[in-house]
């Protein structure tokens, strides 16, 4: 059984309780599906020599642990931390897995950055993006209230292109990033095509059976 967990972002003083808690899940395979770590906020060096490291190294002893990078934790900046150690740093942004897709989702919101502090540019792109691809309509209800709700419009940007790519791969689609967890039907369908880990401390979790190791 290979467990999927997202969104831990862990400073360099220690591992959250959320993270010590996934690690310690009965799993063959845990997988951190990005933004583990703050990197791009502290940068790579306080995290070489820090708690945070200690407590990760000595959590995952024993198991395979991976670690796919994230708009917080890209890959290069991990192998500067945990490069040369038993943690497994997935050699691609992506896990594809027989009926399943598992990536961060950063790679659906790359212009989440700029949007979030333009409002009116999110209120005016939603209606037209909608539109343009034909995608369903944008319901404040499915969201989180306590978040504004320009936050919840990219959210929602961020669900319809990860929908597409479900259907254009024919398969589940697994995604982290943006703290909203979900399950997202399609048409009819029973199972769910997009599932939304939300972050770590969801306790929202995606479990995949196979034998294929897609991150060596």
């Amino acid at each position: 059984m290979i467990l999927h967990g997202s969104d831990a972002h862990n400073g360099p003083y220690g591992l959250n309780e959320p993270t010590r808690r996934f690690l310690r899940a009965d799993a063959d395979v845990h997988v951190l599906v990005g933004d583990t770590f703050n990197l791009l906020e502290h940068g790579w060096r306080p995290f070489r020599h820090s708690k945070t490291r200690d407590e990760m190294l000595s959590l995952s002893e024993g198991k395979t642990v991976v670690l796919l990078e994230g708009n917080h934790d890209p890959r290069e900046w991990l192998l500067e931390v945990f490069g040369g150690t038993h943690l497994i740093i997935s050699r691609t942004d992506r896990l594809e897995y027989e009926s399943a897709v598992v990536l961060h989702g950063h790679q659906f919101g790359g212009w989440w950055a700029f949007m979030a502090n333009s409002p009116g540019t999110v209120s005016r792109l939603v209606p037209l993006y909608r539109k343009l691809t034909g995608q369903p309509p944008y319901t404040p209800g499915m969201f989180n209230p306590s978040k504004p709700e320009t936050y919840n419009l990219l959210v929602w940007l961020v669900w319809a292109q990860a929908l597409r790519y479900a259907q254009k791969v024919g398969k589940l689609v697994v995604i982290g990033h943006t703290h909203s967890p979900a399950k997202l039907l399609s048409g009819g369908a029973l199972t769910p095509v997009l599932i939304d880990l939300g972050k770590m401390g969801h306790r929202m979790y995606a479990v995949v059976e196979t034998k294929l190791e897609p991150w060596r």
